[in-house]
């Protein structure tokens, strides 16, 4: 019996090559697009599930009180980790981390490559689950000339050899003894590192108490919890550590579980979370899409098939038995869709991956997973795809359907237009929202930042550069297409070094800014093309230590509504609270941005040398006409100047595109989804338009016995589709607005959704359907209604 379901099933497909290669192209793009959309989901749902302690993992975080004004961090003092573990019985151990701070360079022998390297206690290394290829979890340093590296670094220096005890030397000046190789991170892990080197080495680049204070938050404090430990609980009895140690601390302590850090943030709200439900739901949509065509395709056979179901029903066929005969032909359909499916998932996953930025893989590690996943999406478009045709064609009644009275009935024409709404709502609404994310990115791009960061170049300092970026500057001037040369502590392209404690006179006790510091000297506005407000900038004979400031408007209107200039403010000093430094207020700049564009403009306060802040980079501005030229003299001056570092310069507008690389990637993704939803829609629409042309044939043909032209029988037709089409437009765009202005809360600086954005989407949606349409109805506008009605 099962045999003969299947012969036959396989009989009809072939039969009606067209119909079955539509059902096939829709149900294998729908299946293909569900399983990428899924397999990003299991992804990004697996980030950090790799590490063996998962539950007990919290990060230490710390909500800030800056006046009236409160902030939340996810660093807090490197004090803290010590004191946790050693006074809280529930806290089993604890580790400081620090993300990389620029840039080093690494030499082995003739090997040297600028890198990334981080920071961390060895305990890091217990808590977290990094398995080491060579060396200990156990003792991971052996002093505080050591360093740790992922096996993929270890390969690009040492080759096949043994890692454990080469040395490699840093910055040309300190050798460090690998004491261990671990496995390369996974890209779904929260901490992503190249290099480890002891938390100690801290004191002798930085200042000695550096990793002892109870303020400067920028350092990551991760705790493991005894088993069993309330996390709530924990948080709440360390609250008031800090404070117990420094009365006039602004910091609270809480625990943000480390499982739920990339999908919700440490408030809970601010993760990825959002973004994975979205592309669940898309994934769903998309299948339901391909699933509609395929019904929309089979009830458009259905009068065809009227007598096939009264034939078998007259012999003695029951409904039970069709039904199995209709769903043998939606999963046959179904299977040769699922192998397709994988064909098309093998081939764009390449694709797929650059366009998310992932490494996903139907082979890797959770293949096992991720085939189940498909075969389980392959079944289900299976049963939705087969459940309407296989229960409405079961249905038709022997005699009506053998005297060919058998109409298709006004419920199940709704349904289908019910159906087609749903598919063009679905492509409406990411139409809506793939024009909204590029208009957000036009914003972005074309917006006033207050400075020009076209045409600039730079370079971080090192080696003899730390010092002598003076003769640099000179002989870099020297070269007529360069424009500028500056260095500066940080890029305008994110400043987080910042703190508070500022005081003035008339500041209210309510008023305490969090302020942005920033460390410039004399040619920085000039190269930047920032401009004064008020007063005047810092003068190329300023001596390095001279107590004067530079502040933008955010700031200044925090003091006065009125000038600031020559005004006086004062700071106590973080490890002497006994000491005041006092700065006088020289100048104020236009407020520029220094911060990706989902942060309002802050507080600012430049100084004139490196003495509040270290120099660390050095930007040139090139003429565009010569930027070759400028580059070569650039490389031959830096590399005079500091013999043994290689030059390693950086566009700086390369790096403003990298900001938004996260919504850039958003996209690409939503306008992929868009087309190819589009795509099955229009799929959907033809087996429709076959459908509403059979059942209208005999109608055409009377209206143009009656003369109707061409014309109005293509408009009469068209305007069935368009009234859906507009019916998804009222649908598609509230969702999509809701959705948006959602994600548009994100920037601080963002477009408005205008009418027209909505409008675009509709048009296209409405352009496409009529293009898809088009073909059936001419065509049956065109035919001679004599063959319409010789059998009347």
């Amino acid at each position: 019996m099962w045999r003969n379901y299947w012969t036959v099933a396989f009989r009809y497909l072939v039969r009606h090559k067209g119909c079955a290669v539509l059902n096939i192209v829709g149900l294998s793009v729908g299946i293909a697009c569900s399983t990428l959309i899924l397999l990003w989901v299991q992804d990004e749902r697996a980030f950090d599930r790799f590490h063996r302690n998962l539950d007990r993992i919290h990060l230490v975080a710390t909500v800030h009180q800056y006046g009236n004004e409160t902030g939340m961090s996810p660093g807090c003092p490197p004090a803290v980790a010590k004191a946790l573990r050693e006074e809280y019985p529930e806290i089993v151990n604890s580790t400081r981390y620090t993300p990389p701070w620029g840039e080093a360079l690494i030499r082995y022998k003739d090997r040297a490559f600028t890198e990334k390297v981080g920071h961390a206690d060895a305990q890091l290394f217990q808590i977290f689950t990094y398995p080491f290829v060579e060396g200990s979890a156990l003792t991971p340093y052996r002093s505080t000339h050591s360093i740790v590296m992922t096996k993929r670094m270890a390969r690009k220096y040492f080759g096949d050899e043994p890692a454990l005890g080469k040395v490699v030397t840093i910055d040309n000046q300190n050798d460090y003894t690998v004491t261990g190789v671990v496995e390369d991170v996974p890209t779904n892990s929260t901490l992503q590192f190249d290099f480890l080197m002891p938390m100690e080495r801290l004191r002798e680049v930085t200042r000695p108490n550096y990793i002892d204070t109870w303020y400067n938050c920028a350092f990551r404090t991760f705790v493991q919890l005894r088993e069993g430990a309330d996390g709530s609980r924990v948080s709440e009895k360390i609250a008031g550590r800090v404070k117990e140690s420094d009365k006039e601390s602004i910091i609270t302590l809480f625990l943000a579980p480390f499982k739920d850090l990339h999908l919700h943030g440490i408030s809970g709200r601010h993760g990825n979370a959002q973004r994975v439900w979205a592309f669940s739901i898309i994934a769903v949509l998309i299948l339901l899409i391909a699933c509609v065509n395929f019904m929309n395709l089979a009830t458009a056979r259905s009068a065809s098939r009227a007598r096939e179901v009264a034939l078998r029903k007259a012999v003695g066929a029951g409904k039970r038995d069709l039904v199995f005969q209709f769903y043998g032909e939606a999963f046959l359909t179904t299977l040769a869709s699922l192998f397709i499916a994988i064909v098309l998932v093998s081939l764009l996953l390449p694709s797929f991956n650059s366009l998310a930025d992932k490494t996903l893989s139907l082979l890797g590690t959770d293949h096992t997973t991720a085939l189940l996943g498909i075969c389980a999406v392959a079944v289900l478009a299976g049963l939705i795809s087969g459940s309407y045709p296989a229960l409405l064609l079961s249905s038709y009644r022997p005699a009506a359907a053998l005297r060919g009275t058998l109409k298709s009935g006004a419920r199940g024409s709704t349904l289908r237009r019910v159906l087609v709404v749903g598919q063009f709502s679905i492509s409406i609404a990411l139409i809506t929202c793939t024009i909204v994310v590029f208009s957000q990115l036009q914003f972005i791009e074309k917006r006033d930042l207050g400075l020009e960061k076209d045409q600039i170049v730079y370079v971080a300092l090192n080696g003899n550069l730390l010092t002598d970026y003076d003769i640099a500057k000179r002989e870099l001037m020297r070269h007529p297409d360069i424009l500028g040369a500056a260095v500066s502590s940080h890029l305008p392209t994110g400043i987080y070094s910042n703190g508070s404690g500022w005081c003035w006179e008339g500041k209210s006790p309510e008023v305490d800014p969090f302020v942005t510091n920033l460390a410039a000297d004399a040619d920085f506005l000039k190269t930047y093309q920032i401009q004064m407000a008020d007063g005047e900038y810092f003068r190329p004979d300023l001596p390095p230590d001279a107590p004067q400031v530079v502040l933008n408007e955010r700031f200044a209107r925090e003091l006065s509504s009125r000038s600031v200039v020559g005004r006086t403010l004062w700071i106590r000093d973080d490890d002497d609270k006994n000491k005041i430094h006092t700065f006088t207020i020289i100048g104020v700049v236009k407020d520029f941005h220094f911060k990706p564009l989902s942060t309002e403009i802050e507080p600012l306060i430049m100084f004139p040398s490196n003495s509040m802040e270290k120099f660390r980079y050095l930007s040139v501005r090139i003429r565009p006409e010569g930027m070759r030229a400028a580059l070569d003299h650039m490389g031959k001056t830096l590399t005079s100047l500091n013999s043994g570092f290689p030059f390693e310069y950086r566009f700086l507008d390369e790096d403003y595109g990298g900001l938004y690389e996260s919504e850039q990637k958003l996209g690409r993704i939503f306008n992929s989804f868009a087309i190819l939803a589009v795509f099955i829609s229009c799929l959907g629409l033809f087996g429709l338009a076959s459908f509403m042309t059979e059942q209208r044939t005999k109608e055409v043909g009377i209206r143009k016995t009656l003369g109707a032209s061409v014309s109005s029988v293509v408009s009469l037709f068209s305007w069935d589709f368009v009234k859906w089409v507009i019916a998804a437009n009222i649908i598609a765009w509230p969702v999509a607005y809701v959705y948006m202005n959602e994600w548009l809360k994100t920037f601080a600086y963002r477009v408005e959704m205008n009418v027209w954005i909505f409008a675009s989407a509709g048009t296209i949606a409405l352009l496409v359907a009529v293009l898809t349409v088009s073909a059936h109805t001419i065509r049956a506008a065109r035919a001679n209604p004599a063959a319409a009605l010789r059998h009347e």
